[in-house]
Parts: C-alpha cells; structure tokens; sequence
C-alpha cells in the first residue's frame, strides 16, 4: 500500500476485496447498504466468508486488526469495516511521522 491513503482509496480498496476475493455482487456494494450486518440480508455471509474478508482486508492494508475492533462489532458492516481500517491506517500513519 501507499504511505498515505485516503478515506476514499480506502473504500474503495475495501470494496474490490468484496468485489475480487469474496465475489460480491456490486449490486448489493451501494451505500444504502453499508450499514447492514454482513450476515444478514443482502449479504448472507458464512462464518468462513468473514474470516476471509477479515484475513484479506488485513493482507490489503498491510495492518493488524486488534481484537478489541471485533468485540466492538467493528467488522461487521461495510462502514464498520472502512472505520476500523481508516483509524488503524491513519494510526500507522502518525506512528511513522
């Protein structure tokens, strides 16, 4: 990845993991859909569909999602996850400058 990335690349890079590594339909990839639980309608994700989007996303932006990010449901919406990844980016980010 870049050093630096904005909220935008980071949405969309987020997107085409959807779009790439978890074949999502970009129907269902529109905003009024970022809010809705991912194992939930239109989504349907199996446990395994979200460990890989979560393994996929950390290989993307080269991060570490802390565990506290998972109990804080911060990876189970579209929104949730472009959240998570722009405060760990941005956090890494400041740790190097």
């Amino acid at each position: 990845m870049h050093n630096t990335i904005t909220e935008c690349e980071v949405e969309q890079e987020i997107l085409l993991v959807f779009i790439d590594k978890l074949k999502c339909n970009k129907d269902i990839l529109q905003t009024e859909n970022y809010q809705k639980p991912l194992t939930w309608e239109p989504f349907y994700f199996s446990v395994i569909d979200m460990a890989y989007l979560f393994f996929e996303v950390e290989k993307q932006f080269s991060i570490k999602i802390p565990e506290q990010f998972l109990h804080e449901y911060g990876f189970s919406t579209i929104e949730q996850i472009i959240n998570t990844v722009n405060n760990l980016v941005s956090d890494n980010l400041s740790n190097i400058e």
